[in-house]
């Protein structure tokens, strides 16, 4: 029979150590180390961690004490100066990393914008506590952004969750002299904390005195709030509809829109109710004089009032009497206009005439109890609640609310509860609020906890150690629509969100959920793509691993590493999901030290933190490099006729750069512990020597890039009456500029007898 040409022009099916050599797919290899197959029908050298541009900064008193898989968070925000807590900053915008050092418990904040100026990029303005990136003290935290600001919980439940944003508005603007300008970062606990009341006389609301009062009736006795900075004044007259007891109740905004809890108004009443007869007009006064607002994230209050019996007992819903907003006014309703604020020029007591008061231009009548609007018509949850405030491990945000799992929280008998279980949602707009009454619990007792939570396509992923439940989303209940067994993860840092959809690592395998199915990306075609003992090496031998995944969005690709501490060796697993093939990068690849979580910094990088105790930023370099430790196999190739013998003549690599220490050996008969046999070396021309016999056949100097070298390589001894045929490509300090583009085989198939 004539000789004939086998030709291997494509690579990116990749690693495939599942089937059988000589079984894999054309385009496939049986090994591939420290290799790319990312372009169709080239290989080239693996990329490898480089320092990432934060790192050129030093950060004077940062321990660099990390934990395994936690603590790194990549934002954006329209304000510069998050690094240093600053005030009055542009809005030009800026690109910030925040880093967990566990030593002090705070997170240190990297700002694009001024390392580029030459200035050190890192701070945590340590001097000035109330607008310091957050202190939440040691513990591990959890972090997660809405609407521009930054909340970092603490997973072990010891630390109060934090909040970090940028707040911007005048407080009273139309009162003159009395406004309060905020212009700055600030820090506070992420807490929606209601009013306190107490019965405090009168006389110790003052100009030296912040805190509040409430006087509803010139006639009847005062009612006293200790929290809002503010006293409300009502006169009445002698007709309306006004008639028997009643409570009031006040509560605080933040941000405009989150609610807290209603607390009663105390008065110097022991039964501490007022009865009412008579129309009410109220002014509003708010004391300036005594320094700031308590927290800078409150922007008003609400006031209710509810009805109680002759014995004093409430009944009824908590209604409406006014919304209080600290720029705006105050105002009865929605649909009501805005009262504006002026600076006090009146007596709002007997002998007070307080100029450091703004209060109420007019006042606000009401001819009888308003019944427009009851509690929790805005903030989405009832007043008779114990506790809006929940500690957890994980949370994400969808669907403008924020959903945490395995929490923490106080029941109403006040035992801390703790539900590895359960998740709570928040209300629409209402971030940092966690009602009891929101919880969701997919499956109960079942030995089992929450681990991490992701969001994708209306659906809310929740990974437990073990299983994978879904929840939909998408309508305003939610329900359990599907649960993978085995499909959970060790760890947060073990799952990822890419173009394509969420994509997870454990012990039996590497998952993409794409909106619509659970993919196993160690199988194609439902074959095995990856040899079930070599991905158990890799996540378990020597001992248990916690595996981690991260995401190159510019190539479409996932990064597994075997572990986020010392238990593995820094070896990798690369899949593109573009070509769907599998490579391995060798042990040290990324670094055999404690590591962060995976991020995605503002230019896409896959960035990480490494080296418990100094910590180095680094980023993921697709950037091929010099490599020692390359390794590739072909198929066992058959030639399609698999029962017949055949002679094997030359074969050609088109090839460039430098290949002086690539070796290539060949193996038959699907012999592959043993690859011996040699080619001769090969001219500058790509041309056989015909001489030379050598493991390192490839010209011994670099053929440069602009063209490729197709090199003959004659084998040194006779291939006859093989059945198949394997080649080995593998060497030392393989050139990082070293490509190959196509390998053919001259062979004959030998007659038939």
């Amino acid at each position: 029979m004539p000789k004939q040409l086998y030709k291997i022009i494509a690579f990116h099916g990749g690693l495939a150590t599942g089937p059988d050599p000589r079984d894999i797919l054309d385009g496939q290899l049986s090994e591939a180390i420290d290799i790319m197959v990312d372009s169709v029908g080239t290989i080239r050298t693996l990329g490898s961690s480089v320092v990432h541009k934060a790192t050129a900064n030093v950060k004077t008193g940062f321990t660099g004490t990390l934990e395994a898989g936690y603590g790194l968070f990549y934002f954006s925000h329209d304000y510069t100066g998050a690094e240093d807590g600053g005030a009055s900053e542009a809005i030009t915008g800026d690109n910030y990393l925040a880093l967990w050092d566990d030593a002090d418990g705070e997170a240190w904040i990297y700002s694009e914008a001024i390392d580029d100026g030459g200035a050190t990029g890192w701070d945590d303005d340590t001097n000035n506590a109330e607008n310091a990136p957050i202190i939440v003290g040691t513990g591990t935290p959890v972090f997660h952004i809405a609407d521009g600001s930054l909340r970092v919980a603490d997973a072990t439940f010891t630390r109060t969750t934090k909040w970090y944003g940028y707040i911007k508005r005048t407080l009273w603007p139309d009162a003159s002299g009395n406004a309060q300008a905020i212009d700055g970062w600030y820090a506070t606990d992420n807490t929606i904390a209601g009013p306190v009341h107490s019965g405090t006389d009168l006389t110790r609301v003052g100009q030296d005195d912040a805190w509040p009062v409430i006087v509803t009736d010139l006639y009847a006795p005062t009612i006293y709030d200790d929290h809002l900075g503010m006293a409300v004044l009502a006169n009445k007259r002698d007709s309306g509809g006004w008639t028997g007891y009643i409570n009031y109740y006040s509560t605080v905004i933040y941000d405009n829109n989150q609610e807290s809890l209603p607390a009663r108004f105390n008065n110097s009443d022991p039964d501490d109710n007022i009865y009412q007869n008579a129309t009410k007009r109220f002014w509003v006064y708010y004391d300036t004089g005594g320094g700031d607002i308590r927290n800078k994230r409150e922007t008003g209050a609400r006031i209710y009032w509810r009805e109680v019996d002759s014995a004093y007992k409430p009944y009824g819903d908590l209604y409406l009497l006014f919304e209080v907003d600290h720029i705006h006014g105050v105002r009865k309703n929605v649909a009501d206009e805005w009262t504006g604020w002026v600076i006090n020029d009146h007596e709002y007591s007997s002998g007070n005439t307080n100029t450091d008061l703004v209060r109420t231009a007019n006042y606000l009548e009401l001819n009888s109890k308003p019944r427009t609007e009851a509690y929790g018509a805005r903030s989405g949850y009832l007043p008779n609640l114990h506790s809006i405030s929940a500690k957890y491990k994980t949370s994400v945000v969808a669907n403008r609310r924020c959903y945490i799992g395995n929490v923490q929280f106080t029941d109403e008998g006040g035992t801390v509860v703790t539900k590895g279980d359960a998740v709570i949602k928040s209300p629409v707009n209402s971030f940092d609020v966690f009602p009891v009454t929101n919880i969701l619990e997919a499956t109960v007792n079942d030995g089992d906890e929450i681990v991490k939570l992701e969001v994708y396509a209306d659906r809310l992923l929740q990974f437990k150690k073990h299983k994978l439940e879904i929840i939909n989303i998408s309508q305003a209940v939610e329900f359990l629509e599907e649960t993978f067994h085995h499909k959970g993860v060790g760890h947060q840092a073990a799952v990822c969100k890419t173009d394509f959809g969420i994509a997870w690592v454990n012990k039996f395998g590497c998952y993409l959920f794409d909106g619509q199915k659970v993919n196993d990306l160690l199988e194609k075609g439902g074959i095995q793509i990856i040899k079930e003992s070599d991905w158990d090496t890799f996540t378990n031998d020597p001992v248990t691993k916690q595996p981690m995944i991260g995401y190159v969005p510019n190539k479409r690709q996932l990064i597994v590493v075997d572990d986020i501490s010392t238990n593995g060796d820094g070896s990798i697993y690369l899949y593109d999901m573009v070509t769907k093939s599998w490579v391995k990068g060798a042990a040290g690849t990324i670094q055999d030290e404690v590591k962060t979580n995976f991020v995605n910094d503002w230019d896409g990088n896959l960035v990480w933190v490494h080296t418990n105790n100094t910590s180095t930023p680094a980023q993921w370099s697709d950037t091929s490099v010099t490599t020692s430790t390359i390794s590739f196999k072909t198929k066992d190739i058959d030639f399609g006729q698999p029962g017949q013998k055949k002679n094997i003549y030359k074969v050609y690599v088109s090839y460039k750069g430098d290949g002086t220490a690539v070796t290539i050996n060949y193996a038959t008969n699907g012999d592959n512990d043993t690859y011996s046999g040699q080619f001769y070396r090969c001219n500058a021309n790509g041309s056989s020597t015909g001489a030379t016999a050598s493991n390192v056949p490839l010209h011994q100097a670099s053929v440069g890039v602009d063209d490729w070298i197709s090199a003959e390589l004659k084998p040194t001894a006779s291939i006859s009456n093989i059945y198949s045929f394997q080649l080995l490509f593998d060497g030392d300090t393989t050139d990082a500029n070293f490509q190959i583009n196509d390998i053919s085989i001259v062979y004959r198939l030998k007659g038939v007898r």
